[in-house]
């Protein structure tokens, strides 16, 4: 009995030693287990976290890059609302910055370029028209009394195409021209009133909507450049529109513009004639120059602002003059 005692107190100590082998190998196991998901999990955290920097830093590098190589069109995604998505943004204005810039840079020098060749052939035409017109006048005061009706007809029409040249002439000097600057602060939506009244005379047919902004939409411009800005587009505008047809105008502040939108019910711009619209170009249209755009945006352009076509509101063409906000 004393032996199987002792038996069994050995058997017994033999498996709670091993229970405690177990327990022991277990718990160890377990300890490594969850140390090895807390280092997984981590490392998975990181990888997202260092993503999350990383990838709009790598997307800054590229649109930098391709700043840098000259497309100034690049603009970037912005997926966060942190420090780096406030860098995206200040990229993205940047870059839009520049583009315009850049924009307003090529038409400055074209608008140059088109000035020094108006210049030349306003001098160069001038001095041809001069001697023309002497010569028929000439020749219809020498002409025998018979042939006088004739001649002087012919004569006539001559002096009426010299005349229409003569114009044109005027029109290339003006666009040639430095014309004085004097800024000062102008009520837009007086001036947009002052136009409709004055050119409604002219065009009473043509039905002219104001909607302008309740509260003054006031400029630093040259009224001068300014009246013939709004001249030279209402004018355009009730011409396409035509009998019964409709003129819009609209004002409004627009971040540190102050704006003239002139939509019109007319045919509107072919696309293919969209590219060149404020290029001087001669007019085939009964009394038009074909400068009439060009002298107007070098007019809003003198005063610090610019001219841009934009999608019509009323089926025809439509145009946004964008001036200096008077503060």
């Amino acid at each position: 009995m004393g032996q199987i005692s002792s038996a069994i107190r050995g058997a017994r100590g033999s498996v709670e030693e091993a229970r405690y082998r177990d327990l022991r190998r277990g718990f160890l196991y377990t300890i490594v287990l969850i140390t090895l998901g807390i280092w997984v999990a981590s490392m998975a955290v990181l990888a997202v976290a260092a993503n999350r920097v990383t990838r709009p830093i790598r997307d800054l590098t590229g649109g930098l890059a391709t700043l840098a190589r000259g497309d100034l069109s690049v603009r970037l995604p912005v997926h966060q609302q942190d420090e780096i998505g406030e860098a995206t943004r200040a990229f993205n204005r940047t870059a839009a910055t520049l583009e315009e810039s850049r924009d307003r840079l090529v038409q400055l020098a074209r608008m140059e370029s088109w000035q020094t060749l108006a210049r030349k052939m306003a001098h160069e035409v001038k001095n041809s028209l001069t001697p023309i017109r002497l010569n028929v006048e000439e020749i219809v005061a020498r002409s025998s009394p018979q042939d006088r009706p004739m001649v002087e007809q012919a004569a006539q029409i001559i002096i009426d195409e010299i005349k229409m040249m003569e114009r044109r002439v005027r029109a290339f000097s003006d666009l040639g021209s430095e014309p004085p600057f004097r800024p000062e602060r102008l009520d837009l939506n007086a001036s947009v009133e002052e136009r409709i009244l004055f050119l409604r005379q002219a065009k009473p047919e043509v039905t002219y909507q104001a909607d302008l902004a309740p509260e003054p939409v006031c400029a630093v411009a040259d009224p001068d450049l300014v009246r013939g800005i709004l001249t030279n587009l209402i004018q355009n505008a009730a011409e396409a529109a035509g009998a019964g047809g409709v003129v819009m105008l609209r004002s409004r502040q627009e971040g540190a513009n102050a704006c003239v939108e002139i939509h019109d019910s007319g045919p509107g711009v072919e696309p293919p004639a969209k590219g060149g619209l404020f290029e001087p170009t001669i007019s085939f249209k009964k009394g038009g120059m074909g400068l009439g755009l060009s002298i107007a945006r070098k007019g809003a352009m003198s005063c610090g602002g610019d001219i841009e076509y934009i999608p019509g509101e009323l089926g025809g063409a439509a145009f946004r003059i964008l001036l200096p906000k008077a503060s």
